[in-house]
């Protein structure tokens, strides 16, 4: 992330007020009644103040960060449109102009992620919800006079009641679906939310008309349609009617643990079990103030994972870092007392096939990821630093220990890639640190046989969860296959 540049004004005062408005207001609220932070859990009008306080927090905050990615979303624009200038007089100044609107855009994005925290902070528990509520990586951009009339409805809905609180989707990277994402909560009562679409606009009437309750055009409703609207109204028909198949597709999941997978389009039967996992959000508090204090911090978790803290003092690029993450992983290596020169060369084959992550950068960047500033084990202050780079995060998953691990407790393990991989393609990524693979076969003992795709395993990084955790819910699948198949054949059974 690159916030700060010479010719803007500066960022980080104004990314600290946000965060103080929207995280900091409920607090306050039970203060100023004469109440501690302790007494929510047990006592309800203390639950209540806070509910209110939060919510107002979260609307003023909401409406701030809105006006702002407007702003912003206007100056990117019209700095494009300069530097299409630039370019065709060859200006020289093309490669500043570039570095001006990336620090545009990164200041949109963060903003945008304190939207897709106060998410991730009112669906508690529940946050796994968040994985079901976008498709993948691509965030959407922003329609400033699209958003402009939507944060008007959001802040006329927030206003009718501080129980029940409406995200801007737009506005968020995490949720992809709706134009509004309400979540209610009221003391004694289990949260419950709902996607809103604003029924605005010729189109839409004509939909809702042609549509009534329907996820889905009938060949007959195309080719009325067609008869009535031109190619660019067409496209934004499609783009509603998929939105309401997903819609309909995500609350069949919700309500039956059976159904389609908004990112995959796979068919999905989540599982009856919760499975606790732990995260290592404490060991990456740890390493953050010390690196403040003595200016970097390093630390190997679960023999597997190596994360580095550090303090720059200048423009820092995660090569610069290959030798302590190679130290890291091969804490013996000194001993070998290799010359510079062959030290360099291993050095560099390292580095190929270690892929070292800004972890910061990641959770920026990744709509359904856990934003920094939801680590609630880390305080503000260094959430602040985060976002600005004045502290730096990186991390390397050895994949391949990881695995060396997990046959050791007697579950084969093997890379899927070449032609078997072929398929999976078209729902997983490339494994970072795999020999080209996209999915990991495990056989268990049993004979029983799963195919585990990228997503599994980047869960620790996007989500923090320890490698440890990560080789439990792969011991556990075995046995919560063989209830979501049986549960499948219930539900089979039920429908014939």
């Amino acid at each position: 992330m690159k916030v700060e540049h010479p010719g803007l004004e500066p960022f980080e005062a104004s990314l600290r007020h946000l965060l103080e408005t929207a995280f900091n207001s409920g607090v306050k609220a039970i203060e100023s009644k004469g109440y501690r932070f302790e007494d929510i859990q047990r006592d309800r009008t203390a639950m209540s103040v806070f509910i209110r306080g939060c919510h107002y927090g979260y609307d003023r905050a909401q409406t701030r960060v809105g006006a702002a990615v407007i702003a912003l979303e206007k100056q990117i624009r019209e700095k494009k449109e300069q530097l299409k200038e630039f370019r065709r007089l060859r200006n020289e100044g093309v490669s500043e102009l570039l570095e001006m609107i990336k620090a545009l855009e990164d200041r949109q994005l963060v903003m945008r992620r304190i939207i897709d925290t106060i998410v991730y902070s009112m669906l508690g528990e529940d946050e796994w919800i968040i994985r079901r509520l976008g498709s993948g990586d691509e965030i959407r951009s922003i329609d400033p006079q699209v958003l402009e009339r939507t944060l008007r409805v959001a802040s006329a809905r927030n206003e009718q009641s501080r129980y029940t609180f409406a995200v801007v989707v737009d506005l968020s990277t995490s949720v992809q679906i709706g134009d509004l994402f309400e979540i209610s909560f009221q003391p004694g009562e289990k949260r419950a939310w709902r996607i809103l679409e604003l029924k605005e606009g010729k189109v839409n009437a004509l939909l809702s008309e042609i549509l009534g309750e329907k996820a889905s055009l009938t060949e007959e409703d195309r080719i009325s349609l067609q008869q009535r609207l031109d190619k660019s109204k067409m496209k934004q028909v499609e783009r509603m009617v998929r939105q309401r198949t997903t819609l309909s597709q995500l609350e069949e999941v919700i309500e039956t643990d059976h159904g389609i997978d908004y990112g995959t389009k796979q068919e999905i039967t989540l599982s009856p079990d919760v499975i606790v996992v732990d995260d290592y959000e404490e060991d990456l508090c740890t390493l953050i103030e010390k690196s403040a204090r003595e200016g970097h911090a390093s630390k190997t978790i679960d023999e597997c994972l190596h994360v580095i803290a550090v303090k720059p003092m200048q423009k820092l690029r995660p090569r610069a870092l290959v030798p302590l993450f190679h130290l890291l992983a091969h804490p013996g290596c000194l001993e070998n007392q290799l010359s510079s020169e062959d030290l360099t060369k291993e050095w560099e084959a390292f580095a190929k096939n270690a892929p070292i992550i800004d972890l910061v950068d990641l959770s920026m960047r990744i709509p359904h990821g856990r934003p920094i500033f939801y680590w609630v084990l880390v305080s503000r202050l260094r959430q602040v630093d985060l976002a600005m780079g004045h502290i730096r995060l990186f991390a390397y998953f050895d994949i391949e220990a990881f695995l060396e691990r997990v046959r050791l407790t007697g579950i084969k393990a093997s890379w899927i890639t070449g032609k078997e991989a072929h398929e999976l393609k078209k729902v997983s990524r490339r494994i970072m640190g795999s020999p080209n693979a996209y999915g990991v076969r495990v056989e268990y003992a049993n004979g029983n046989v799963q195919d585990l795709m990228s997503g599994f395993f980047s869960r620790v990084l996007v989500y923090q969860t320890k490698p440890s955790s990560l080789l439990k819910m792969m011991r556990n699948l075995d046995q919560q296959s063989e209830k979501i198949a049986m549960t499948r054949l219930r539900k089979k059974e039920k429908v014939n």
